[in-house]
């Protein structure tokens, strides 16, 4: 909850759309900042942030 609403202070606006994953807390996090409807899951729409934990990735930089 915390960092939700210090990331959107520090935005100065509300965005469209939030993508994140499945995780319970960031739902609950934004249904209390009235901000559920916008909230996205799934769908590799946040495959950008998920390929940098791949092992692959991980191993790049070491070769």
């Amino acid at each position: 909850m915390k960092l939700m609403r210090k990331l959107l202070k520090s935005q100065g606006f509300c965005p469209t759309a939030i993508v994140t994953d499945k995780l319970p807390s960031y739902g609950t996090a934004l249904s209390d900042l009235g901000m559920k409807p916008r909230h996205i899951t799934g769908g590799r729409l946040n495959n950008r942030a998920e390929n940098s934990h791949l092992p692959i990735r991980q191993r790049e930089p070491l070769m």
